[in-house]
């Protein structure tokens, strides 16, 4: 059985949660973001979509780093982006604030085929929250790490003390600025940690072996997207930036 590749990363606005994952992606060569908070380094950004999916599309077999930020209704997208992850596979998928997706009784069908089938296909997901209480139990069922940053909203801190157990609570009152507890599965130990910590590098997708993301017929009806300020034409070096 393939190794659990699902992480979550939780915290309020400013807790330094978007800086830890922007480490835990930097050495990664196929990544795509689903970004609706515009937070992340070294990645290639589209706000149009037409010109996000043809970028990909040309790309999908080498390495990219590439993040869309949906203007108007991202629970309107994120399906058509979680399909394509999974035709393309061995790619990190990275989500900004999940729980805009998902609630404790609803999961969109293509984000959960992708969360419980994507592992098989070499798709390491991690998702961002301010809020844990609406993470679906599919997700939290799936995870490998749980970051938890500081809170004091007491919903938030129960639904914690439910899925981390009752040492959860002191762990998060200890915590300084930046500081999070990290939760690992198979280990009894909750440890502290700050965000500027490297951790232990996962497995990173190299190579593209899966299939062409078909964007043709992907979201069709979708809202119009405004041209963006840069064409983005040539390839990828190994930093995720653009060759002219």
């Amino acid at each position: 059985m393939k190794d659990k590749k699902i992480s979550i990363a939780i915290g309020k606005s400013g807790s330094g949660k978007s800086f830890l994952v922007n480490r835990l992606i930097r050495d990664k060569k196929r990544v795509v973001v689903f970004d609706t908070m515009a937070e992340y380094e070294n990645v290639v950004t589209f706000t149009d979509r037409d010109k996000f999916l043809a970028f990909w599309q040309k790309h999908y077999r080498g390495n990219y780093r590439i993040a869309y930020q949906p203007e108007r209704n991202p629970a309107f997208e994120i399906d058509d982006i979680a399909e394509l992850v999974y035709l393309c596979g061995n790619v990190c998928f990275v989500i900004e604030e999940v729980t805009a997706f998902t609630t404790p009784n609803y999961i969109s069908d293509q984000l959960a085929h992708c969360i419980q089938r994507g592992r098989h296909k070499n798709i390491e997901i991690i998702g961002t929250t301010q809020r844990p209480y609406g993470l679906h139990r599919l997700l939290t069922s799936q995870c490998r790490d749980i970051y938890t940053f500081n809170t004091n909203e007491p919903r938030d801190i129960a639904y914690l003390r439910d899925l981390l157990g009752s040492d959860i609570e002191a762990k998060l009152k200890s915590l300084a600025k930046y500081q999070f507890v990290h939760w690992q599965d198979g280990r009894d130990v909750l440890t502290i940690e700050k965000k500027g910590t490297d951790h232990e590098p996962t497995e990173n997708a190299t190579t593209g072996t899966g299939q062409p993301p078909d964007c043709s017929g992907v979201g069709t009806g979708g809202p119009e997207r405004r041209e963006q300020e840069h064409d983005h034409q040539g390839n990828l070096d190994e930093s995720g930036k653009l060759e002219q």
